[in-house]
C-alpha cells in the first residue's frame, strides 16, 4: 500500500507545473517514476546528478504553499533526495552496491571535514540514520513511508499550514513512532556532528570510526611551494626534526594534506646548493577520529546483491 501512496505522490509532483498534462499510469514501483523516465536515458555519467535533482525536487514539494519554509528547509530536502536517489538508481538497477556506499562515504566525508556546515551531507547521513532507527522497530517501515506519508497528508489536507520540518516529524512519529525531535534539535539546530549506528541495512554496512595520528606537515607547505623556499618550519616538528630548515631552496614537494599515509617528500638545496631529498610521514601529536562507511568485508557476491536490495528498500 505504501508503495501506491508514493507513486501518486512522485507523478504529482513531477506534473505540479504543468496542470494540462495527464500522468500516466502509476508503475509498479513508484521510484521508477521518477528514474526511468530521465535518470535512464541520461548519459552514464549524468544519471546521479539527474535523480538528484528529481528528487531533491519531490522532498522539497512538501515545503510548497500553503507550509511556509524554515531557514534549514532547503539543505534538508537536498540531503533527503540525495538519499533516496541513491535508493531509487539501486533500485532502478543504475548503481552497484559498492558505488553507492561510495557516495555515503563521500558525504560522511564531507560532513566531517566542515562538521558544523548546513548543508546536503548533514542531511544524508541523518536521513541513514533515521531510516535504520526506521528499520530497527520492524514492521518492514523505512523512510520511504515517511516521506510517502508526509506527502499523503499534504495531499489529504492541502490547507493545513504545517511547515517542512514538522510535517517529516509528524509523519515520522504517526507511521513509525520515530520521535526526531531530538535529532532536530542536535544536528539541525545545534549542529552537533551526526553520530550513526555502527550497522546498517542489516549489518551489511558498516559505519567505523578508527583513531589515527592527526596531519602535520611541519611547516608551511602551501606559502613555500609558491615562493619556492622553505617556511614556517616548526621547531621539534616532524619536519625539523627530518631536517628541513627555513630558507632552503624548494626545487619539489610532495604532499597530500590531511593524509597520513603518505610521505611528504621534498627536493631542496642549503645556502652552498647542496642538494637533498628529505622524506617523512606528516604525524601531529594529536590523534582524530576518521570515520568511514563500507561494505563488510568478505561477502560473497549473493551477499552483496542482497545487501544493494537491502539499500534499496526493496
Amino acid at each position: 500500500m505504501r508503495r501506491s501512496f508514493l507513486a501518486i505522490a512522485l507523478l504529482t509532483a513531477g506534473c505540479a507545473t504543468s496542470p494540462a498534462t495527464v500522468a500516466p499510469p502509476a508503475p509498479q514501483d513508484p521510484y521508477l517514476a521518477v528514474i526511468l523516465p530521465a535518470a535512464k536515458e541520461a548519459a552514464p555519467d549524468e544519471r546521479a546528478k539527474v535523480a538528484s535533482e528529481r528528487m531533491r525536487g519531490w522532498v522539497w514539494s512538501l515545503a510548497a504553499a500553503p507550509s511556509k519554509p524554515e531557514p534549514q528547509s532547503g539543505w534538508i530536502a537536498e540531503g533527503l533526495g540525495d538519499f533516496l536517489a541513491v535508493r531509487a538508481r539501486l533500485r532502478a538497477g543504475l548503481v552497484a552496491p559498492e558505488d553507492a556506499v561510495r557516495e555515503f562515504d563521500a558525504a560522511l566525508k564531507a560532513h566531517d571535514a566542515a562538521p558544523a556546515a548546513p548543508n546536503a551531507a548533514r542531511a544524508m547521513l541523518l536521513a541513514l540514520k533515521w531510516d535504520e532507527e526506521i528499520r530497527q522497530k520492524g514492521a518492514g517501515h523505512d523512510l520511504d513511508d515517511v516521506m510517502a506519508a508526509a506527502h499523503a497528508r499534504r495531499a489529504q489536507v492541502p490547507d493545513e499550514t504545517t511547515g517542512f520540518t514538522d510535517r517529516i516529524l509528524n509523519a515520522a512519529w504517526g507511521g513509525a513512532q520515530l520521535n526526531l525531535r531530538g535529532d532536530i534539535a542536535r544536528y539541525v539546530t545545534g549542529r552537533e556532528r551526526v553520530s550513526l549506528p555502527e550497522r546498517l541495512f542489516g549489518g551489511c554496512v558498516a559505519a567505523t570510526t578508527t583513531l589515527t595520528h592527526g596531519f602535520d606537515a611541519g611547516f608551511d607547505h602551501q606559502g613555500s611551494q609558491g615562493a619556492r623556499t622553505v617556511r614556517g618550519v616548526v621547531r621539534g616538528g616532524p619536519a625539523w626534526m627530518s631536517g628541513l630548515r627555513n630558507g632552503m631552496r624548494l626545487e619539489s614537494l610532495s604532499v597530500t594534506p590531511g593524509d597520513t599515509s603518505r610521505e611528504v617528500v621534498a627536493r631542496v638545496a642549503d645556502a652552498r646548493g647542496r642538494k637533498r631529498t628529505i622524506r617523512y610521514w606528516p604525524y601531529g601529536d594529536e590523534d582524530r577520529e576518521v570515520r568511514k562507511i563500507e561494505l563488510k568485508g568478505g561477502m560473497t557476491p549473493e551477499e552483496t546483491a542482497a545487501c544493494g536490495r537491502a539499500m534499496a528498500g526493496a
